[in-house]
């Protein structure tokens, strides 16, 4: 094989194509609810599982926006394959005593990852809070899981369309211009330093993104707003 052929082969094979997973996603997961006891029967599932895994990132030149993109992908597919390994399971967090995002099990290109290693050591060091609301950690209190993968190419478009997704669903953000209190999610506290470092930060950053009756009290005065947080639910985001 020559080596332009070899070149073309690597680049070509550097990311899994995301038609398979977006059939998967497409096929299993409605209105960011997944419907694990038929996903857990699809052989898609390791078959996109393997291509993750095989996927040759020492030698792949991704962009910017292809790491990132590869890396939320790997986070929701192993989640999701780690839900349907041990269903029925009432939540995530009764995998491992709770532990379960500090066990090193996701082989990519032969090197062994947590689901904490990808969140905390791959992909927030990117510097874009946005994929906050891309990763999904199988509870009804994540952003909905996308019925698509995500794609390089329309990653930022992507990023905003969770971000306002999430933001805006009252079941998880809830902002009161009349006494100018955001109710908000957990993921505003538990990464408040990925949204800024003081609390009128964070309603600077969501601000943007909140109805129009709070949006410009929010916008001129942040510091005046006060933040108090939503109980997280942990409860499976399916069936």
């Amino acid at each position: 094989m020559s080596l332009s052929i070899l070149i073309a082969v690597v680049v070509l094979w550097a990311v899994p194509a995301p038609a398979q997973l977006d059939a998967l996603l497409r096929d299993h997961v409605k209105d960011g609810q997944v419907h694990y006891s038929a996903l857990r029967s699809d052989a898609r599932l390791q078959a996109v599982v393997r291509d993750l895994s095989a996927t040759p990132l020492s030698r792949a030149r991704l962009t910017p926006d292809g790491s990132k993109a590869f890396w939320i992908n790997v986070y929701n597919v192993f989640t999701l394959k780690l839900i349907c390994d041990n269903w029925p399971v009432k939540s995530i967090m009764d995998l491992d005593g709770g532990k379960v995002w500090d066990r090193k099990w996701i082989t990519i290109d032969g090197q062994t990852y947590s689901l904490n290693q990808i969140e905390h050591s791959i992909l927030r060091p990117m510097g874009d809070p946005r994929i906050h609301f891309a990763l999904v950690c199988a509870a009804r209190s994540c952003p909905p899981l996308r019925s698509e993968s995500y794609n390089a190419d329309r990653l930022s478009e992507q990023l905003t369309e969770q971000a306002r997704t999430f933001i805006s669903d009252k079941r998880h953000n809830r902002f009161s211009a009349s006494d100018q209190t955001a109710r908000i999610s957990k993921i505003f506290e538990w990464f408040a330093a990925d949204f800024g470092s003081k609390p009128a930060d964070v309603i600077r950053y969501l601000a943007p993104y909140a109805p129009p009756a709070a949006q410009t009290s929010m916008k001129a005065a942040p510091a005046g707003w006060k933040i108090a947080y939503v109980e997280y639910d942990w409860a499976v985001n399916g069936n």
